[in-house]
Order: structure tokens, then sequence, then C-alpha cells
């Protein structure tokens, strides 16, 4: 037996729709564990998901509410850096989908990426040989969500960290 499925994913980042056989996700999905942390400018959520049909594909993906990324100003051809520092926040996100095929038990342990979206302004760092230069960045809140089971999670709060300058 077969249906058609169609699963709207976090915000309207993503829609996908296509044909899967009854049965192929349980009721049962759940996440049993997520956490998250800055990995440099991007968010990794860290998830385990239970209840899912052995060797079947899963795709994941996450977003945040907001991102405020930190900036200091930087002299281009010494890497020296000004006193400058200016924040911008966003509200814009870029999702990392990812897919991951459930063990023998019927469970994924994985991780997605989320990035902001900031643009900076030019006059911020104006000036000759001088650069913006991202040292920290904070995400408020965020979502992950199973697209074929539609399993979801939101979690409140704010993960922080430092970036460092290349």
């Amino acid at each position: 037996m077969r249906r058609v499925g169609v699963v709207a994913v976090i915000l309207g980042v993503l829609v996908f729709t296509g044909v899967r056989r009854a049965g192929a996700t349980s009721a049962a999905a759940h996440f049993t564990s997520v956490s998250a942390q800055t990995a440099g400018p991007e968010l990794e959520i860290d998830f385990v998901e239970r209840g899912l049909t052995p060797g079947q594909n899963y795709a994941y993906v996450g977003s945040s509410t907001k991102v405020t990324e930190t900036f200091q100003c930087y002299r281009s051809d010494t890497f020296t850096p000004l006193a400058h520092k200016f924040r911008i926040t966003s509200f814009t996100t870029t999702p990392d989908v990812r897919g991951y095929t459930a063990n023998a038990n019927g469970v994924v342990r994985g991780f997605v990426f989320v990035e902001g979206v900031v643009t900076v302004p030019a006059r911020e760092c104006s000036g000759a040989n001088r650069e913006a230069v991202l040292i920290h960045v904070t995400y408020t809140n965020f979502d992950l969500a199973d697209i074929f089971t539609t399993s979801y999670v939101a979690v409140t709060g704010r993960f922080s960290g430092p970036v460092e300058p290349d």
C-alpha cells in the first residue's frame, strides 16, 4: 500500500513532497537527546532520534530565531586588531540539511549546522587597509525537525562562543 505525504518543514524553509510506503516511519519516532553549541561561526545541533524504521533514510534540518555576531576591525596588511567593535543581529539563518540512515535498532545519532546570514556595512571599518573580522557569535533559540517523520523540537536558550580569527 502506498500513500502520498506532504511534509512542510520549519519556517517554510523546505517543502518535501514524496511517495512513501505505509508504515515506513513509526508513529513513535521521537528525539531523546538534543543539544547545541557554537562551532566557529555556526550553531552545531547534536541529536538522537529513536523509534525509526531500521535501514530507512531520514533527513534533518535546523533553524534559529536570531543570531548576533560581534565583529572587530583589523588592519588588513598586518592583521592587527583595532579598538572598534560592533554587533549585527539577524533573524535569518541558513540551514544545513543532512541525511542519515537509522541503525538496526531504529536510532539515528547525528548533527546539523545552522549559520547566520549577516551583512556587514562597509562603513563600520572604513579606511585604508581595514576589514571587519567575526570574533563572537550568539544564537538565540533553535528548532530541529526530521523532514520525513515530522518529529520536531524547539529549544529555548542562548548559545554563545568565540570565533577565532583566521
